[in-house]
């Protein structure tokens, strides 16, 4: 039985939503970001390593993208018109996994 879309009004001030989880590869962070965002602490190991983060992280529009799906897996889509736009997004931490 599908669930009823959630709509604007029907969303409680301070409410949380877990998503997830979404499990992301080296391999994928990399290939994202040669496309789009080719700093070397994005797709160069060695230089990731030797950069502040210690390792490869994965760029901010990659988190956005990650968020926009995990968004779209909740029963929003029938209610959802498009993005109306996002205020005060900051990245407080890097996204690092030590992968393997």
């Amino acid at each position: 039985m599908a669930k009823e879309s959630v709509y604007f009004e029907d969303l409680v001030p301070g409410e949380k939503v877990r998503m997830g989880p979404f499990h992301v590869d080296k391999d994928e962070v990399i290939a994202f970001s040669t496309r789009w965002n080719p700093l070397p602490f994005h797709i160069d190991e060695e230089a990731a390593k030797r950069s502040i983060y210690g390792g490869i992280t994965a760029p901010s529009a990659f988190i956005l993208a990650v968020r926009t799906k995990l968004l779209d897996e909740l029963n929003m889509l029938d209610a959802m018109l498009g993005t109306m736009g996002w205020d005060e997004v900051r990245f407080h931490k890097p996204a690092r996994k030590v992968f393997a």
